[in-house]
């Protein structure tokens, strides 16, 4: 008996859990190329498992993903991410601060993968990241 009320009392904590999140929103992450270059975007997921790989032409957006969450948190869905112009220079970011982390990403106050500067608010829950054309002509070598 002690052992069906233990797990009835379970059951109505997991219960309470799960209900608390009415005040999740669902957000959408939004990628933009307005550079005057192509730009490939490749998302990552842990492991390195490729989530998506998109080609974005000048004024081109992808949607990466969408998710539930209580803020905008940037792009949750993904672990890391990388930006590849044709020259082969770009941007690469990692949530993992201890692998190519934030050296080759856009700068410490702008990340795709956390909530900083760079992300446009849309409205309805989406958030934009753009690709510009600053960020083409400052694009970092990356190794091959």
């Amino acid at each position: 008996m002690k052992k069906l009320l233990l797990l009835f009392v379970s059951f109505l904590l997991l219960e309470a859990c799960l209900t608390e999140g009415e005040s999740e929103q669902t957000y959408r992450v939004v990628y933009k190329n307005e550079a005057s270059a192509t730009c490939r975007v490749i998302g990552f997921q842990v492991d390195n498992v490729i989530e998506f790989d998109q080609e974005l032409s000048t004024d081109a957006s992808y949607t990466s993903c969408d998710y539930r969450a209580g803020v905008f948190i940037g792009d949750f869905c993904l672990d890391s991410i990388a930006f590849i112009f044709p020259n082969g220079k770009g941007y690469a970011c990692d949530v993992r601060a201890n692998n190519i982390g934030r050296e080759f990403c856009f700068s410490d106050t702008r990340s795709p993968l956390v909530i900083q500067e760079g992300f446009s608010d849309l409205g309805n829950n989406t958030y934009q990241f753009t690709i510009t054309e600053e960020d083409f002509l400052n694009a970092k070598e990356l190794d091959k």
